[in-house]
């Protein structure tokens, strides 16, 4: 399953945070970071904010930066950060992390889901209405068979 991660880092110029997705840990994916410039060696220094395992990594990803882009967070754009330069911008993580609260809290109130929630309830009350009338039926035939036994 992918990882969706949001770390920071301490840079001269202010913290900086970066949203981003792997198959791998968090870790390992710092560790392939290849900083160069005044840059290098600062991977170690990247602080993980947040991890979640998730489906919908990919998704959260784009809607993150989506978010982002529309609050007009200002991108790095630092090619001493290496390929994945256009990922990080000038917040720090915590500040990604909420967005990402957001857009959690948005896909939870989706009508599909809540929906989906009601369909649910219903088939379950349906089901215990039922094992209800079942119960209710299995007892009034034990009592006729009680009445049959005392009458013979």
């Amino acid at each position: 399953m992918i990882r969706l991660y949001i770390i920071e880092l301490e840079t001269p110029r202010g913290i900086i945070a970066k949203i981003g997705i792997t198959k791998f840990t968090v870790e390992r994916r710092i560790k392939n970071y290849k900083f160069s410039g005044d840059m290098k060696g600062k991977e170690k220094d990247i602080k993980i904010v947040f991890q979640k395992k998730t489906r919908l990594a990919e998704s959260l990803e784009k809607l993150i930066i989506n978010d982002l882009t529309n609050q007009k967070i200002q991108k790095v754009g630092d090619k001493n950060l290496g390929s994945g330069n256009s990922e990080w911008y000038f917040c720090n993580g915590q500040y990604i992390k909420m967005s990402y609260m957001r857009k959690i809290n948005t896909l939870l109130d989706d009508d599909l889901i809540k929906n989906r929630m009601k369909k649910e309830r219903k088939k379950i009350e349906s089901e215990y209405e039922k094992n209800q009338n079942l119960l209710i039926s299995d007892i009034e035939r034990i009592k006729e068979g009680l009445k049959w036994i005392r009458l013979n």
